[in-house]
Order: C-alpha cells, then sequence, then structure tokens
C-alpha cells in the first residue's frame, strides 16, 4: 500500500469555478437560503488540504451577491474518480475567508472578520467526517487596576 503525502494545505494557482457551480447545486436547502442567491456564488481562492495520508480534500473560498448582500464562506468537497462530493458549508458571513493550517495535520481555521471584528473557526477531520467549530475571538485581558498604597 502506498501513501502519498504532501502540502498540508495547498494554494492553488486558480479556483475551479466549474467545480464551485457543481458544489454548490448540492447544498442543502437551509444553506442555500443562507447564501439568499448561490446561484452567484463565485469562488475566489482554491487549497487542497491533505490532512491524512492518501486523503486530499478541496476548499473554496467565494461569496454570492457580492454587489449587494455579500454571503462568504468555505466549500469543503471530497473528489474522487472526477465526482465532487461536498462534505460541508463553513459559513464567514459577509467577508472572504482564508484559510490557515496551524500544527495538527486534521485542523485547519478559516479566518474572517465581521462588524465586531476578527473571528477564527476550526475546521477538523476525524475518521473522514469535517467537523466546523464556532466562531472564536481573541478578547483582550482587562488589565488590573494598581491600587495605590498611600491612602489619605
Amino acid at each position: 500500500l502506498r501513501v502519498s503525502h504532501g502540502p498540508k494545505l495547498a494554494l492553488e494557482d486558480r479556483a475551479d469555478r466549474q467545480l464551485a457551480k457543481e458544489l454548490v447545486s448540492q447544498l442543502d436547502p437551509a444553506t442555500a437560503r443562507e447564501l439568499k442567491d448561490p446561484a452567484s456564488f463565485t469562488a475566489d481562492r482554491m487549497w487542497i488540504w491533505r490532512p491524512i495520508g492518501n486523503e486530499e480534500l478541496v476548499a473554496l473560498s467565494g461569496c454570492s451577491g457580492i454587489a449587494r448582500d455579500p454571503r462568504c464562506g468555505i466549500l469543503l468537497a471530497r473528489v474522487l474518480y472526477g465526482q465532487p462530493k461536498l462534505l460541508t458549508w463553513a459559513s464567514s458571513g459577509s467577508r472572504l475567508p482564508l484559510l490557515h493550517a496551524h500544527r495538527s495535520l486534521r485542523d485547519i481555521w478559516l479566518l474572517s472578520s465581521d462588524e465586531m471584528g476578527l473571528f477564527t473557526r476550526r475546521i477538523g477531520y476525524a475518521w473522514g467526517r469535517i467537523t466546523v467549530g464556532e466562531k472564536e475571538r481573541r478578547v483582550p485581558r482587562s488589565v488590573p487596576q494598581r491600587r495605590d498604597k498611600r491612602r489619605p
């Protein structure tokens, strides 16, 4: 058995817009409503994610309704024998997301922002399944007030 490996998360030169159209057609009705106009979804970036040996997943970031009311996120799919299968949709709100690989091979991070500021979402791989975490924000710690030792 040969196990193929490659870079954990590789940005491709260009997004496959035909693949994006095929994946958008596989969205469940609730996600399609979230996008408002799924037919206008435009893929901007494409990555190949290799969470384990012999597994290559495709991640497409893009938005629908760009000029009016953008709805953005990541489409994650597996392409086997030329047939794409949508695994999940990870919403990033109204701004185009980026993907970042950190330490674990099985986790990547969606990076985006909204009206409240920057946020991340963990996208995890376990036994062939994809999980998308909630928004996580880095809130600065409050600095404790120093008490003046002198009292009047």
